[in-house]
């Protein structure tokens, strides 16, 4: 199961109450995956490849909050594919520098949900930097796209590097929000290309990593961020 909480609007009261999404769903998933890299975590060598196929079919239940235009609840059923290949690759220049290249591709005919936000969580996400797991990107989420990213690192010892990566992300069809929070698929192909990157000085510890980022994001408001961060960043796998 998959639970969402959000609100549909950027601007809350303190009364107003947030949408609930629930979606139940049975998922079949058959992957190849190979994963050579040195470290979970910033690594600097290896290859790390993966192609996998989902379909899932499911309910989705909604119950609106005080920011909808909706007031009463609502379900669907979703039966839907996932194709995602990913290819990330190090090659070693020399003995300090090394340059990595990685691409990755989606295809899905999944369908809009109840609303924009609910279309946007339901939708794979492109997140290549350790950072862009911790927030949320709307920009960066797309049913079908492709995506590609280059990184240099320097090692300034066996432990120590500092790393610069730069991503761009092209969805087929972008998710819009409509005037009224629903979802709809743009119909001109590559409309857009977003891009994000990131600078980061990085300490492979005994513990796991340290690290001092600077991360930028091609979005509205806020774009860069700064974090310091001793550990592993992990989440539980999706579902799908």
């Amino acid at each position: 199961m998959q639970k969402n909480e959000y609100y549909l609007t950027q601007s809350i009261k303190v009364s107003d109450t947030s949408d609930h999404t629930n979606f139940n769903a049975l998922a079949a998933t058959t992957s190849i995956l190979s994963n050579a890299f040195n470290d979970k975590q910033y690594p600097t060598e290896g290859i790390s490849s993966c192609l996998s196929l989902n379909y899932i079919s499911g309910t989705e239940k909604n119950i609106p909050g005080t920011t909808s235009n909706n007031t009463t609840n609502q379900q669907y059923d979703h039966n839907f594919y996932l194709l995602k290949g990913n290819y990330d690759r190090y090659f070693k220049i020399s003995k300090h520098f090394t340059f990595g290249l990685m691409a990755e591709g989606v295809y899905s005919n999944q369908k809009p949900f109840s609303n924009y936000v609910s279309t946007i969580l339901s939708a794979p996400s492109f997140n290549p930097i350790p950072h862009s797991k911790t927030i949320y990107l709307n920009n960066f989420h797309a049913n079908k796209y492709l995506a590609s990213g280059i990184k240099g690192i320097f090692k300034l010892s066996d432990g120590f590097h500092i790393r610069a990566e730069a991503y761009g992300f092209a969805p087929v069809n972008e998710i819009m929000e409509t005037t009224n929070n629903m979802a709809v698929y743009d119909e001109n192909n590559f409309s857009t290309i977003k891009f994000m990157g990131s600078g980061a000085l990085v300490f492979q510890s005994a513990l796991g990593p340290v690290s001092f980022s600077v991360n930028y994001y091609d979005k509205s408001q806020t774009k860069f961020f700064a974090m310091l961060n001793i550990g592993y960043i992990l989440f539980n796998r999706k579902g799908y």
